[in-house]
């Protein structure tokens, strides 16, 4: 077991004093929370499961050195992460192909009609007459607009 005593014997105090400011500084300073531009955390209630998701976004400082590192140690194009945004573009998809349809059917009248009873044309002939459909002792009206 590491104990203070240990530490002190094999370090000196230039040397305790650095790893202590260092801890400080670690704690009171992370960069990786204050330097972005975009900086969401989110806790995703899934019953049964710990699951988070992180959304950082902000002007890149690493050197390409670091980045190609990065680059291999966290590939991009992994099956999960395929799927995740195969998924999230798909939703993405959706909800602007149905905002679209929405939009389009409530602002131009309809072209649909749906064909409705005439109540009081009781018999075929008066309905005949008329140009509508005379159908299982009903008379309908084939253009009948359900904008009306």
């Amino acid at each position: 077991m590491i104990t203070q005593a240990l530490i002190n014997s094999n370090l000196n105090e230039e040397q305790v004093m650095a790893i202590t400011q260092a801890l400080v500084t670690a704690r009171t300073v992370q960069p990786w929370q204050n330097n972005h531009a975009v900086n969401l955390r989110l806790t995703v209630p899934i019953p049964g499961l710990k699951f988070y998701l992180v959304l950082l976004a902000g002007r890149e400082r690493r050197s390409g050195q670091r980045n190609q590192l990065e680059r291999h140690k966290h590939r991009l194009w992994t099956p999960l992460n395929i799927l995740v945004m195969a998924i999230t573009l798909g939703s993405f998809a959706f909800t602007i192909a149905m905002s679209i349809y929405l939009i389009l059917k409530w602002s131009s009248p309809s072209g649909m009609v749906a064909p409705t009873s005439i109540p009081w044309l009781t018999n075929q002939a008066d309905c005949q007459k008329t140009g509508r459909i005379w159908l299982h002792g009903e008379c309908w009206d084939t253009e009948h607009s359900p904008d009306f």
